[in-house]
């Protein structure tokens, strides 16, 4: 993960992962390349808003396609190592969801 702070309340991040996946169709393993690019915002000291953009590129399968996502959402922090999450992301190209979303809450020990 890469991050820069730009000021006080603003950071931009870039993080790169490859993964190995079996491929459905050819009973194999194809190598995904995951990028992301982040947006961060400290709109007050316990709320952050976030915008990335997400692109999934298989390399070695037929039958799975990129796809490319805007994600968005904000994270709660209640107390230091605990935060409440909300997000959603649509589809940027035909071979990714249209939307999904979620909620959830995560604790750091």
């Amino acid at each position: 993960v890469y991050a820069w702070r730009v000021g006080e309340r603003f950071e931009v991040e870039c993080n790169t992962n490859v993964n190995k996946r079996r491929d459905p169709n050819q009973g194999g393993f194809y190598t995904e390349y995951l990028q992301t690019f982040n947006f961060e915002y400290d709109l007050v000291e316990k709320v952050m808003l976030f915008n990335e953009f997400v692109i999934f590129s298989p390399v070695g399968s037929q039958a799975v396609p990129g796809q490319a996502f805007s994600h968005a959402g904000f994270h709660y922090f209640l107390r230091p190592n605990l935060q409440l999450d909300v997000h959603a992301a649509v589809g940027l190209n035909a071979a990714a969801d249209d939307f999904f979303g979620g909620s959830g809450v995560s604790a750091r020990w």
